[in-house]
């Protein structure tokens, strides 16, 4: 044969393959595996996968035609990569690229690409891929599997293989995880915040790698670290993924993160096999090397150990301590299982699992040895799986939100530019109780404002110690459902529907069938196509097993119905019609696909009596199943087995009512929808009638006749007068086959009365902030719909809930001295009363007292800061704000109120240990319990006393804060308080001064002040006396806001007629427009004298502290700082008119500067 012959045979032979793939994507080839020659080690062997062969040059094309997510969002990109499917098919995805690096290690290393996409064709699928010096890499989710894409051996850039997760083998050797919980004194579980903020943030990361994990990936020396550098891009770009999806976050390797990659285990700084030492080992090396100032979150790769992170620390001094070692480190078993999970402990993530290994109380949500990222999964018998799924548990999303929002994550984060997303929301719907051993269904209900598709995932909430693992029935408390990827769907079976349609009873899911509670969470997740955000809600089913099993008995067997016949189902209500399950009706559904799917509603609300006559509608099936669920709760049953539904055998028509159960109020229309349907093409014309209505009632038809295939609406008006109750009515159908009825329930409820409101009075006063509303009893209600607001026509809500009491507390803290609206009115179920007659109420007015005179806090013993009240009034609420000062070891401190009658209330007693300095208040009805440390934030928490014990106290007199230091050694110093008191019989004055401050100039003194309320104000005069003065003289007024509620007003006066060296005093007299007056607390302001004087800055300093004369001086100057006990610290001398003193190894604290015979108050930060 002729070379030319030769080729051509070679063309015709293998033409269709390559055409073959051109129809997906004319980079992928199916490759026998026996044909590929493996180039380097395999690492990656899953137990069944497909092998590929890929065009390179065309898949890098195609990558590098991906535009930047910042131009355009992957779901509108026209770059579409193909990639081979597990199973023989492929999947397009709409990609872009993003920065996984920064821009200096970019371009040193421009081979590597990161991206992400969306599936073209299927509802949330998503992919990961990144193309390295190692090849093409890919991480794809689907609604039914996660896939991914891993070169077949080391060296080999050409083949691969594809693979599903499930079937990537447990590891061999086994990893261990060690948290390590700071002391920091912070509780890092507080469960403020939940969902998150929406915020896109990015964070630096340095990442290092031991000697043993370079040469692994073949890298023996610094030219290598390419090699290196993509291993742990293709890590972090799946494990990026993850936390982009459910925590909102990139992180971002720093450039010169190459400088921690190591490439001889002898010589590098860490010891490999030991991840506890090398927890202190990372944060040493990445400050010394990286700079402590040039990373947010720093993780070292290793290949022994195992792992362990601190909890919480990005962001903070301890950055860098998370380990992980594996050895083997690749695949998704180090990506998900050892990286994610390590990575989540620093994030604030605690672990999930509910058995013996490593459990943490607060968290354990998961049973066994769980299933989800921060679980133990395949490394903790008993083992749910072998590995852990890629995301995370509603509870560690919790936990790492808060970390990011809340805490130290918030402190060094940049928001990704062009991102925006809102969250979705979702409801959980209501609690019930339901009966032992009996199967149910959770059902959400969410929305996203941007229309984005969502996710949920049903999760049980129960943390306590479980019984025995794997669950059982018996088992009275913890986690006895595992966790489950989100679905598209709002529904989770429990058990899984697929078990209960095989008859299975899973090992993970198991039905109570004891009394107890277990709590349910569902997290919705949005589909952003970016990066998602989520929400969550929780609810509680209660199982009794004085109920249960409620099952189905007839049809559980093989059997056969007949389209349009009538046939009996029954089951056993296994006393599900008592309390407290109380199910008196059932809906029964019908299934045409082996009980997966039940479109078909064969009966709705009949009593649930076991036993219910449905016609078989039209439609045939071999594997027919039905489910009975009661009517409003979650519990179920279904069919054992399939059975037949056979084709009609003669024409007929068949009649259906929907609902066969319907209430209505006394005022409304009740209807129902009659549908007719035809068996072999009857087509007489039915006649339709009604029976057993309740005298006085008026009924129409929307069609009468019908022919069959139609339908008509059937509606029962004038039920005004129709006393409440139920009417059972049956509903005739009649044509030339002969005659057929189906009975429904019409309830009619009366419509409740006007309301008649009780407390408080009409144009009441003084009325309390948090205060008690009542009226009368209306027999035909159920429930009360009450609202409170600010103006007559209820468009500003401060209220607005329902009650099925006749009071209601008010939980919302109102404005003092402010007018609001009130009204009430019944409901009857469904039914709306009449409002109530608007009534008004005034609340008592409140006013804030402060005091900015620094106290100076002594070594030992106690302080008292007066503040002293001129007004009168009893006291109904007191609350106590914006307590800061300096002071190390807060700790030592306790905080006391003590009122002018000596009543004494301990706010707060030896709390945060050494943590330095302190801004808080107290409120008895703040929701806020434990104390963050450092006392910093200026929040506000309930005291350890109740400030309630001042109720009923003459506000007038002197009120102290007393400062208790109970060690020697520290000083420190008070520099500003604030009562704020609520009180009747007063002669406080609706103007609700927040803040008053003097400061001098060049050439002026100004004045400065801020009200959060006024009612009637009128305006401030100004009153001024000099240190040589006797007496306060007016010398200005600024006009007041007269009423303002709604939002904080600020004033200003400036006195430009001011003499240097004189001591001024000031106070504002406010105004009421009836005349009353009241003042505000004395502040005073100094100018500078000629000549004299000196600039100090920056004040609060941290290291230098700079001193510049106002005018030249002649001689040397001594000048001297000494700390809050008088011992001097640091002694020097002025030489010129500036100077610099080195503070930085000072305490942090107060301290006085002593410059000549002046005193000047500083602050070391």
């Amino acid at each position: 044969m002729s070379k030319l012959t030769w080729y051509t045979v070679f063309l015709f032979i293998f033409l269709p393959f390559f055409l073959n793939g051109q129809n997906s994507a004319h980079y992928w080839l199916d490759k026998a595996e026996v044909e590929i020659n493996p180039a380097g080690n395999r690492v990656i062997i899953p137990n069944v996968y497909r092998t590929i062969e890929s065009d390179t040059i065309s898949l890098k094309n195609i990558i590098a035609q991906a535009p930047h997510e910042t131009e355009v969002a992957a779901k509108n990109s026209n770059t579409i990569l193909t990639v081979p499917m597990p199973d023989g098919t492929s999947e397009d995805f709409r990609i872009v690229l993003y920065d996984m690096m920064e821009s200096d290690l970019s371009a040193e290393y421009p081979v590597i690409k990161t991206g992400y996409g969306i599936s073209t064709g299927k509802d949330l699928a998503s992919i990961r891929f990144d193309w390295t010096y190692r090849g093409f890499h890919a991480f794809i989710r689907t609604a039914d599997h996660t896939v991914f894409i891993d070169p077949y051996s080391f060296d080999d850039k050409v083949h691969y293989v594809s693979y599903y997760k499930k079937d990537y083998p447990a590891p061999e050797a086994p990893f261990t995880c060690h948290l390590e919980t700071p002391s920091t004194g912070t509780d890092i579980f507080q469960p403020v915040e939940k969902s998150g903020d929406c915020v896109f943030r990015s964070y630096r990361l340095a990442i290092a790698t031991t000697g043993q994990y370079s040469n692994y990936h073949g890298a023996s020396n610094s030219s290598q670290s390419s090699l290196v550098l993509s291993a742990v891009t293709t890590t972090m770009n799946r494990v990026n993924g993850v936390y982009e999806q459910d925590v909102t976050i990139r992180m971002v390797l720093i450039a010169n993160t190459t400088n921690v990659f190591y490439y001889n285990g002898s010589t590098d700084p860490y010891s490999n096999n030991n991840a506890g030492a090398m927890l202190n080992e990372n944060q040493t090396t990445l400050n010394n090397v990286i700079g402590s100032a040039n990373y947010d979150i720093g993780h070292v790769f290793g290949t022994g150990g195992g792992g362990v992170a601190w909890l919480g620390v990005p962001c903070t001094s301890n950055k860098a301590k998370g380990v992980t070692g594996s050895s083997n480190p690749v695949g998704d078993p180090f990506d998900i299982d050892y990286v994610a999970h390590e990575m989540g402990h620093q994030w604030g993530a605690n672990h999930t699992q509910n058995n013996n290994c490593n459990r943490n109380n607060s968290t354990a949500m998961e049973p066994g040895s769980a299933s989800t990222i921060m679980g133990y999964a395949g490394i903790c018998s008993p083992n749910i799986q072998s590995n852990s799924d890629a995301y995370f548990h509603g509870v560690s999303i919790q936990e790492m939100n808060n970390y990011i929002v809340n805490s130290n994550g918030n402190n060094c984060d940049v928001p990704i530019a062009g991102f925006s997303n809102s969250a979705p929301t979702v409801s959980a719907g209501s609690n019930y109780t339901i009966p032992a051993s009996t199967p149910f269904v959770l059902t959400a209900v969410g929305s996203d404002p941007d229309l984005d598709p969502i996710t949920y995932c049903w999760e049980q909430w129960d943390n306590e110690v479980n019984n025995t693992m794997p669950p059982t029935a018996f088992n009275t408390q913890g986690p006895v459902f595992r966790s489950f990827f989100a679905t598209s769907s709002p529904q989770r079976y429990f058990p899984n529907l697929n078990d209960l349609v095989n008859n299975v009873t899973p090992t993970w899911e198991v039905l109570p069938a004891v009394s107890r509670n277990m709590e349910f969470r569902v997290t919705a997740r949005d589909f952003n196509g970016t990066a998602g955000c989520t929400d969550e809600d929780n609810m509680i089913v209660m199982v009794n097993s004085g109920a249960g099993p409620f099952a189905v008995t007839d049809p559980n067997l093989p059997t056969t119905w007949t389209e349009g016949q009538s046939e009996t189902v029954t089951w056993d209500v296994a006393g599900t019609t008592n309390a407290p399950v109380s199910c008196a009706n059932v809906d029964i559904l019908l299934s045409y696909d082996g009980g997966f799917t039940y479109p078909v509603t064969l009966a709705s609300g009949v009593p649930n009596s076991g036993s219910a006559n449905v016609t078989v509608p039209i439609g045939t099936s071999i594997t027919a199943r039905v489910m009975v669920i009661c009517s409003d709760n979650i519990f179920f049953d279904i069919s054992n087995n399939n059975f037949t539904i056979d084709q009609a055998s003669f024409p007929d028509y068949t009649m259906s009512v929907s609902p066969t159960e319907r209430t209505a109020c006394g005022d409304e229309n009740a209807v129902f929808s009659i549908d007719v349907g035809s068996l072999l093409g009857y087509s007489s014309p039915v006649s339709l009638s009604v029976s057993g209505l309740p005298f006085g009632v008026a009924t129409s038809f929307s069609s009468n006749p019908v022919t069959p295939g139609n339908s008509s609406t059937l509606t029962i008006s004038n039920l005004n007068f129709v006393p409440g109750g139920t009417y059972t009515l049956t509903i005739q159908a009649s044509s030339a086959t002969g005659m057929k009825s189906v009975n429904v329930d019409l309830t009619v409820l009366p419509v409740p009365q006007s309301i008649t409101l009780q407390l408080p009075a009409d144009n009441g006063v003084d009325v309390n902030l948090m205060p008690t509303l009542t009226w009368q009893t209306d027999i035909n209600a159920n429930l009360y719909h009450v609202q409170v607001a600010t103006d007559i026509g209820f468009t500003n809500l401060i209220v607005n809930t329902t009650t099925m009491s006749t009071f209601l507390n008010v939980d919302t803290e109102l404005l003092p001295n402010t007018k609001y609206y009130w009204r009430v009115r019944g409901y009857n179920q469904s039914c709306d009363g009449p409002w109530a007659t608007t009534r008004i109420f005034n609340t008592l007015p409140c006013t804030s007292f402060f005091s900015g005179t620094d106290v100076v806090i002594p070594s030992f013993g106690a302080v008292d800061a007066m503040l002293n009240i001129s007004h009168t009034g009893d006291a109904t609420d007191i609350n106590v704000n914006n307590i800061s000062g300096t002071h190390s070891f807060v700790g030592d401190l306790t905080f006391l109120l003590i009122a002018p009658d000596n009543t004494q209330v301990t706010l707060l007693s030896n709390e945060c240990g050494g943590d330095d300095n302190f801004n808080f208040g107290f409120d008895d009805q703040s929701s806020l319990t434990n104390i963050p440390c450092p006392p910093t934030t200026g929040q506000i928490f309930q005291p350890v006393g109740n400030l309630s014990d001042f109720a009923g106290s003459q506000i007038n007199g002197t009120w102290r804060l007393r400062i208790d230091d109970n060690a020697s050694g520290d000083g420190g110093m008070l520099d500003e308080w604030e009562i704020r008191i609520c009180a009747i019989n007063s002669t406080l004055l609706p103007v609700e001064l927040i803040s008053f401050d003097a400061k001098a100039l060049d050439r002026s003194i100004i004045l400065n002040w801020s009200t959060a309320l006024e009612i009637d104000n009128a305006g401030f005069e100004i009153e001024r006396k000099a240190e040589t003065e006797n007496e306060f003289k007016t010398i200005g007024w600024v006009e007041g806001k007269g009423n303002n509620s709604l939002e904080t007003s600020y004033y200003d006066f400036e006195d430009k007629n001011v003499a240097p060296g004189i001591i001024y005093y000031y106070r504002l007299r406010q105004l009421d427009f009836d005349g009353k007056e009241t003042y505000s607390e004395i502040r005073s302001a100094t100018l500078q004298e000629s000549g004299e004087g000196f600039l100090i800055f920056p004040n609060p300093v941290t290291e230098m502290l700079n001193v510049h004369c106002l005018k030249d001086i002649s001689e040397n100057i001594p000048v001297s700082v000494t700390d809050i006990q008088g011992r001097v610290v640091l002694a020097t001398e002025m030489q010129d008119c500036q100077m610099s003193l080195d503070l930085s190894s000072l305490a942090s604290g107060v301290y006085i500067l002593k410059i000549a015979n002046q005193q000047h108050r500083v602050i070391k930060d």
